[in-house]
């Protein structure tokens, strides 16, 4: 849909809701509001809006800001580019229009705006203002009197000449300084390679061609690199510097030219702090490794209904996953496929994203799952609905009954028309007397909205591992 056919339609959607005082579920019904708006009944037929098409309209203009899919979009990349280490790779996922990679293409040229930021502004001049300088002693033969004389070498040099008592040439010991260290070689280094990867991102055959966001961004560290390169102090290391820029990132003579700086740091021969920070900062451009970019690594696409309601099981799982590592103090291990194992205390499961289960009715398919020894123990499903809870409470009964499973947890948004509390316990059954569904609420938006989340993943661990202990 093109952006000025999406504007029109949101706008629409706003009249509608604030002059004509439509409720919200009354918008989401398009055949409804095209039988009662001619004009807006005009607009869907000329423009071929279908009704998935609308839903993600109503939703962009009433239920989220863009500060909240923002937010929820930054998050989830920023966790799971941490997250990158332990997978060995990017997170990949499916959905009705394709297959991606996450953290998406523009996270990534985001991250590198980011370091690149960091290390032309901070430290880059930090270092190119107190260049770490080593001092030579170079060895002359001349008649000139300059410098330290060695007077053992003088006089032999002399006796070979048969004059020994009157030399007429002398060995001295000049000092000299020079800026050919190691930790300016690697310095510069990096400043190439900054170049050299911006530039050739800009004309990689891509096979989602580059957006003018992503180009205005390539732009500005290829040209600001490149100026830095041919005004630097250092252009005598240039080719040097070139020949360790050219190699992989993880390359032996590279990692062996960090290791020698790092000595020298060490051994007090570097004592300007921001070659420290150089080090620091090699770390996380290693860790973005851009050059490792496909043909195939694309955006995620976030104006797409059913891609923002996965961009919202991505953020669930990997806060899940970011909770447990930084406030429960959790092991994490990517398995294979999308499974990670987890080990809390002696506590060991598997969490599953997107698994696959033969019911014993039906094939299930909720979007995470709990795992102990090979058995589900614990079925979550999230659904990004602003509505309408109670399908859901149906489905995950499904899902539970289906797969018999006893712990159930539906993780939303937010809590609007869910009347029933959040913890519903199977009282006075015959059947399925040990059933618990545990509606969570993971906040977008609002006050203390990181607080508010903290503390709901806190109670649902809490859950989840006494049922892990009681169950097995």
């Amino acid at each position: 849909m093109e952006e000025k056919v999406k504007q029109l339609l949101l706008e629409e959607i706003q009249r509608l809701y604030v002059e004509q005082r439509e409720d919200q579920k009354t918008i989401q019904n398009i055949l409804l509001l095209s039988s009662r708006y001619p004009f807006l009944s005009h607009l869907c037929n000329k423009f071929a809006v279908t009704a998935s098409d609308w839903e993600g309209l109503v939703r962009d203009a009433l239920f989220y800001t863009k500060n909240d899919v923002r937010y929820m979009y930054d998050r989830t990349m920023q966790i799971v580019r941490r997250f990158k280490e332990v997978m060995g790779e990017y997170f990949q996922v499916k959905n009705p229009f394709g297959t991606y990679l996450i953290p998406d293409r523009l996270s990534d040229f985001n991250r590198l705006f980011s370091l690149y930021g960091d290390f032309f502004d901070n430290i880059y001049p930090g270092i190119i203002n107190e260049l770490n300088i080593t001092t030579l002693a170079l060895e002359r033969n001349t008649s000139h009197l300059r410098g330290k004389i060695d007077w053992n070498k003088t006089i032999l040099n002399n006796m070979s000449t048969c004059k020994p008592n009157i030399p007429l040439n002398f060995v001295t010991l000049i000092s000299e300084s020079s800026l050919d260290t190691p930790e300016n070689l690697l310095l510069l280094s990096y400043c190439i390679r900054v170049h050299l990867d911006s530039k050739a991102l800009l004309v990689y055959n891509f096979k989602d061609p580059l957006n003018s966001e992503e180009i205005i961004i390539l732009d500005k560290i290829c040209s600001g690199s490149k100026s830095i390169i041919k005004n630097t102090l250092l252009q005598h290391l240039n080719q040097k510097a070139l020949d360790y820029a050219n190699l992989s990132i993880y390359d032996r003579q590279l990692l062996s030219l960090e290791d020698l700086v790092l000595v020298r740091l060490r051994n007090g021969l570097i004592r300007q702090k921001k070659y420290s920070l150089l080090l620091d900062w090699i770390d996380k451009y290693r860790e973005l490794n851009i050059r490792t970019v496909s043909p195939n690594h694309t955006n995620f696409p976030l104006d797409k209904t059913k891609s923002l309601d996965m961009m919202f099981e991505l953020w669930v799982v990997f806060e899940i996953l970011d909770y447990l590592v930084e406030s429960k103090g959790a092991t994490v291990n990517k398995l294979r496929g999308n499974r990670f194992g987890v080990n809390i205390d002696g506590i060991a499961f598997e969490l599953r994203y997107q698994p696959g289960y033969h019911g014993w009715a039906l094939k299930g398919e909720p979007d995470y799952s709990i795992e102990v020894n090979g058995k589900c123990k614990v079925i979550l499903d999230a659904k990004n609905w602003a509505e309408r809870k109670d399908d859901a409470i149906y489905k995950m009964l499904g899902y539970l009954n289906n797969l018999d499973g006893s712990l159930g947890v539906l993780l939303f948004p937010n809590d609007v028309s869910l009347s029933n509390g959040y913890i519903l316990k199977a009282v006075d059954l015959e059947n399925n007397s040990n059933q618990i569904i545990f509606n969570c609420v993971l906040p977008l938006s609002g006050d203390n909205k990181i607080e508010r989340k903290n503390n709901v993943l806190k109670e649902l661990m809490e859950l989840i591992l006494n049922h892990i202990t009681n169950s097995s």
